[in-house]
């Protein structure tokens, strides 16, 4: 601002820089003095203190806004952790025991024959029967055993599969076996693709399950083409299947 447009009151003296001089709003006049003095060390604590003590509850109140926006991020991030582990557990096995999930993508560690599967779940291998269908039994050379056990691994072989329970069936037979229907992952049943090669028969074992009526099907179109175990060089009839 020019000395022309300051407004009159005490300033910093121009010759003197050490006292104040009176403006008188167009000219400097001959009045001086001693400059106020400023604030002391204490005072300046004084100030500085009261003015945190005032600004305590701002600070508080954005303390808890903060704590309260982590803890929200905490509780997400368990959210979506819970939900993805839960996806993946659903996807690489499910459950065991009767609370096991309706379906589940696992990996088939062995073939043990036409109808039965080595597949891990949960970390642990388990022994699955294939529901709906019986293949000859390998251990015991019967007809189209290979031939069976053989399409089965081409079909499953150290693949990743998809297992379905039925709620028809127990989760798991006599022996321990758990009790499931098997896709390939482009969606293939591989019980049904057996059934209509002719190297398997279709098995009701209690009760009717879930898909029966196109097993029975294929099994028609196998002996009707006489493939397979109805090819004439097996002894073979369809397996008696119960009422209901």
């Amino acid at each position: 601002m020019s000395a022309a447009r300051r407004p009159s009151g005490w300033y910093r003296d121009p010759d003197t820089r050490r006292q104040q001089r009176f403006w008188d709003g167009r000219a400097w006049t001959e009045l001086r003095r001693e400059p106020p003095p400023g604030p002391t060390v204490r005072q300046r604590w004084a100030d500085r203190r009261t003015r945190w003590t005032e600004g305590a509850p701002r600070r508080r109140r954005r303390r808890n806004q903060v704590l309260a926006l982590v803890a929200v991020l905490a509780l997400l991030a368990g959210l979506i952790w819970w939900l993805t582990s839960d996806q993946r557990e659903e996807l690489r096995g499910g459950e065991r025991g009767e609370g096991h999930t309706a379906s589940a993508v696992v990996p088939v560690v062995g073939v043990s024959d036409g109808d039965t599967l080595r597949v891990t779940v949960n970390g642990a291998t388990e022994r699955l029967r294939i529901i709906g269908m019986d293949a000859p039994e390998l251990s015991e050379r019967e007809c189209y055993a290979q031939a069976a056990a053989s399409r089965m691994q081409s079909l499953v072989q150290s693949r990743d599969v998809r297992i379905a329970a039925d709620p028809t069936q127990g989760d798991r037979d006599r022996y321990g076996r758990l009790l499931r229907h098997v896709y390939t992952l482009d969606g293939a049943n591989v019980a049904e693709a057996l059934i209509a090669e002719g190297l398997a028969v279709e098995y009701t074992y209690s009760r009717h399950y879930d898909g029966r009526d196109d097993y029975l099907a294929a099994q028609d179109t196998a002996r009707e083409e006489s493939l397979g175990l109805w090819s004439g060089e097996c002894d073979v009839e369809p397996l008696e299947a119960p009422n209901g």
